[in-house]
């Protein structure tokens, strides 16, 4: 599979509720917009996991999480998504950092929720579509 360009990327199907957006995008990669000042609970993340699994049909897929410049999730939610019930089918998971608070409060939860699948922080979408490509070739995704 060829990486799809940020600018190019193609939305198969999506959902939008309250707080959040999620997309089964072309190139098996699943997107989860957070929306401007959501804060967001263990329910709501458990909600993501639903749709996303309907979406996905429980295929092997990349994440790329696209955080609000401003927002907040909850401790329990923090921990629900580091695990394995908010990773399965999961290879990777990419987040798009808008600015340098978010960055810090991501390298925070990658230190201490420790998720359970490979992470990594971008500013940038297209390289992080790129970097969940690339894993997912690597997994002949």
């Amino acid at each position: 599979m060829a990486a799809i360009n940020a600018s190019e990327k193609i939305i198969l199907q999506s959902v939008e509720k309250e707080k959040f957006t999620v997309s089964w995008l072309e190139g098996n990669i699943f997107e989860i917009k957070i929306k401007e000042k959501a804060y967001l609970d263990v329910d709501d993340i458990k909600e993501i996991q639903i749709h996303k699994a309907m979406l996905t049909q429980n295929q092997m897929h990349g994440v790329l999480f696209v955080s609000p410049q401003f927002g907040n999730i909850s401790k329990e939610g923090r921990a629900y998504s580091a695990s394995p019930a908010a990773s399965i089918n999961c290879v990777a998971k990419a987040v798009i950092a808008p600015n340098m608070g978010v960055k810090i409060l991501a390298n925070f939860y990658l230190s201490f929720d420790r998720p359970v699948v490979p992470h990594k922080i971008f500013t940038s979408v297209t390289e992080a579509i790129k970097w969940l490509g690339d894993r997912l070739d690597e997994e002949n995704i």
